[in-house]
């Protein structure tokens, strides 16, 4: 069983019982940033890991196609936020730039 397959197993099914990176970090013996990497991997691979970033914060499988619909929003929404911010030092890039 590869390291994909052993975190796989680790994540819970639906937002309530979302796992953060810590918490299966100790489980596993990893490092955070390792499982975080892990994750990034998965998804990259097709594997449809949500993470919810509220004060129940962790990492979940969808249960629902409802839960899926709603990460891919926040997601989305996380993107525009980072296109906004980018712009700022591409702007001042533009500007600056001798």
């Amino acid at each position: 069983m590869d390291k994909g397959d052993i975190l796989l197993g680790m994540i819970p099914a639906g937002r309530r019982n979302a796992a953060t990176a810590q918490s299966l970090a100790d489980i596993l013996g990893w490092d955070v940033r390792h499982v975080r990497a892990e994750i990034e991997r998965l998804r990259g691979g097709g594997v449809p890991i949500c993470a919810a970033t509220s004060e129940e914060a962790g990492y979940f499988m969808p249960e629902s196609d409802s839960e899926m619909r709603s990460y891919a929003k926040q997601f989305e929404g996380r993107i525009k936020r980072m296109q906004k911010s980018a712009q700022v030092f591409i702007k001042w890039l533009e500007e600056n730039s001798t």
